[in-house]
């Protein structure tokens, strides 16, 4: 037998760690508890997301008033040096807006996957709270489908409102300003696709998923 490793070793003073801070020492408990945290940390970060999200949706806000202002003055040769920085800004503010939203889905999908290794683990530990504890996911599955089908719904409603943009621009011909906003728009539209495929990919799963839970309920109260 191969002498433990550097590797073994950390992993056995974690183990040991999560022992001692539980109470526990049946390996689905203490992995529960270990769950738990990590689940914790994960609301905590989407919470710190969304607050950021927020304030960039104040700026946007603020961005888009400023420019209709000023696309609404006279003397447009005066302001237009500042009009481009603002919708300059503006992109930017959108494209962070995007990654923003991008991580909070990755993070609400990983817990998404923890709340079922949960599930594992009280099954471990108790088979008769499973079905108590299959009803109250698939609670958690509706509300997450819920907040996709918003997901879905808002990035559609985005990209017709590009599309819209990309005809403007290109009823204004090969205006300089006008072809590299129309590719800066064109690439931010593919990403998008890109995004609402994924998220139809993700609410497909968590169909599959309630369905799976439906029929596995089903199965404990037949055995009932």
């Amino acid at each position: 037998m191969a002498a433990p490793g550097p590797s073994n070793v950390v992993a056995r003073r974690a183990v040991d760690e999560l022992v001692e801070f539980s109470g526990e020492t049946e390996v689905p408990k203490f992995m529960k508890l270990f769950i738990l945290q990590q689940i914790d940390e994960g609301l905590r970060f989407i919470n710190r997301q969304c607050d950021e999200a927020q304030t960039t949706r104040n700026i946007l806000a603020k961005l888009n008033a400023m420019i209709v202002e000023m696309e609404a003055m006279e003397d447009q040769d005066e302001v237009y040096d500042t009009l481009m920085c603002l919708r300059d800004d503006r992109r930017g503010e959108n494209s962070k807006l995007i990654v923003l939203n991008d991580l909070v889905v990755e993070v609400e999908e990983d817990i998404v996957v923890k709340e079922t290794h949960l599930e594992i683990m009280d099954a471990a530990i108790n088979f008769d709270k499973m079905k108590v504890v299959s009803i109250r996911a698939r609670t958690k599955d509706e509300s997450f489908v819920g907040l996709i089908r918003d997901l879905c719904f808002g990035l559609r409603m985005t990209l017709s409102k590009k599309h819209r943009l990309i005809a403007e621009l290109e009823a204004l011909g090969e205006r300089g300003d006008a072809v590299r906003s129309l590719d800066h728009i064109r690439e931010i539209v593919a990403r998008d696709y890109g995004m609402l495929r994924d998220l139809e990919q993700l609410l497909a799963y968590a169909h599959v998923r309630m369905s799976l839970k439906d029929g596995y309920v089903a199965d404990m109260e037949e055995k009932e």
